[in-house]
Parts: C-alpha cells; sequence; structure tokens
C-alpha cells in the first residue's frame, strides 16, 4: 500500500477506545482523516472473569486456549500476572496476526494460526483437537458457532466469556465520512442504531466489513455492503476499501 491512496477520504472508525489509536494511525499513513466516535462503544467485564481465576488455576488441565481477539488475551494474560500462574503445558491458538501478536506481547507463544483469519476456520483448522481439553476465552457476543465445530471434531470444549463489547447510549451525532470500517457484528449493531450514520451511508458512504460473518451481521441489519476484506484484518479492510475506491475512479474515467 503505497502512496497516499485513501487522500483525501474520511473514514469512520467504530472500535474499542484501546483499538482505535493504531487503527487511525494506519488510515493517516495512507492519507486518509480518521474519524472516531469516542463514545460509541466501550469493553465491560462480564461474570465469566470470576469465573476465570479459577480456570486459570487449572490451566494444566488444558492441551489448548484459544483466543478470538485481543481483548481475550489482555485479559486472560493479566489473570496469569495478577494470579501469579506460570503454568504452560496448553498450547496457544489465535485467530489472526493482531491477536497473536498481543499474545507475544503478554508473553505467550502462539502454537497455531488459521490459514484464513476467521473463527470458523480457526475451530476447522486446529490441529490435534480430538479427545483433547480445549479452553475458548471469547466476548459474550460471540456466536456459538466455534464451540459447536470443536465439540463435532471430538474436542471437549470449555468456554469462558469474560467481557462484552457494548454499544453506549450517545447521542446522535452527525458527522460527514466517506468510508465506514466494521470490524465486528457489534460494530454493524452501533452503526445500525444511529439514524445519522445510516443517513450518511444512505448518501453514499462506503460500507466495509472485516470478513464474512460481520457481512452477513450488517446486512441482516438492513445496511449495504460495499467492500468485504479479502483478508479478515483491519489492514485488509483498508487494503479492500483502496481496491473498491481505485476502481470507482477508473469508471469515472470513461
Amino acid at each position: 500500500m503505497q502512496g497516499k491512496p485513501l487522500a483525501g477520504m474520511k473514514v469512520l472508525i467504530l472500535r474499542p477506545a484501546e483499538e482505535s489509536s493504531s487503527s487511525a494511525a494506519l488510515i493517516t499513513e495512507l492519507g486518509g482523516e480518521p474519524v472516531i466516535l469516542e463514545n460509541a462503544v466501550k469493553i465491560e467485564y462480564t461474570a465469566d472473569l470470576q469465573t476465570l481465576d479459577k480456570v486459570v488455576k487449572q490451566l494444566d488441565n488444558y492441551d489448548w486456549v484459544v483466543f478470538t481477539s485481543r481483548n481475550g488475551v489482555r485479559i486472560f494474560s493479566e489473570k496469569l500476572k495478577q494470579l501469579e500462574c506460570r503454568a504452560r503445558r496448553f498450547r496457544v491458538a489465535v485467530v489472526g496476526p493482531a491477536t497473536k501478536e498481543e499474545a507475544e506481547r503478554h508473553g505467550l507463544r502462539v502454537d497455531f494460526v488459521p490459514s484464513s483469519y476467521l473463527t470458523e476456520a480457526l475451530a476447522q483448522e486446529l490441529p490435534d483437537v480430538k479427545g483433547r481439553k480445549i479452553l475458548l476465552v471469547r466476548s459474550l457476543n460471540a456466536d456459538n458457532g466455534m464451540r459447536g465445530i470443536l465439540v463435532s471434531r471430538g474436542a471437549a470444549v470449555n468456554e469462558i466469556r469474560p467481557y462484552t463489547i457494548k454499544p453506549l447510549v450517545f447521542q446522535d451525532v452527525e458527522t460527514d465520512f466517506d468510508a465506514v470500517i466494521l470490524t465486528s457484528p457489534s460494530m454493524a449493531e452501533i452503526l445500525h442504531r444511529s439514524n445519522k450514520l445510516v443517513e450518511e451511508i444512505a448518501r453514499g458512504a462506503l460500507v466495509c466489513c472485516i470478513g464474512p460473518v460481520t457481512a452477513a451481521a450488517a446486512l441482516r441489519l438492513g445496511l449495504r455492503v460495499d467492500v468485504i476484506a479479502e483478508e479478515h484484518t483491519f489492514e485488509g479492510v483498508l487494503k479492500s476499501l483502496i481496491k473498491r475506491v481505485g476502481r470507482n475512479a477508473r469508471e469515472r474515467c470513461y
């Protein structure tokens, strides 16, 4: 992604505050103007956070610990540090490079990343699962698909959901943007809740989804989907957006 392919574009980011700054930096690097809604979403802990205390103390019982987000890695790693647990017999699997980077930042060695950065691919491709005990650390917002696939493959699965991504109550903001990046079904729900943001889409702003699961959620909510990332990362969404913008520019030349 050389040059400034997003020059002149305002790109709306709907992500928790913990992730917005790095996303904004990528957009700025590409010449775009990031638009961040500070009070759109936050991460809240759930009752499973207490359950995680017990689970972390029994990690030697697990063959795999599986993460599908950076937030899950962070919360799990904070518990390890808080409870001074140093057991490391389990293997670690993550859904993609951003989660891998977060795991390594916390000192966890990553043993497996799927060929495509989707939770379904992670569940289908995770090796050596039959008869193994697997711990899934996920958001309360996530669906039950991963657990079902792993159980069907013969694994014993314990799923802990210590956090949730919660849309905040915020006044309907009026902001202009040329594209919006959706990184999860939760973000699609947040977008759908705002009449003003939906109106901006109706005026032509592009809706860009990190993958097919997010795109399906957006479509179910009645949102138009213009871009689905080929590579299911934030960088991948931007690459696909750049392709779309470039194609539109070429079409206008004819």
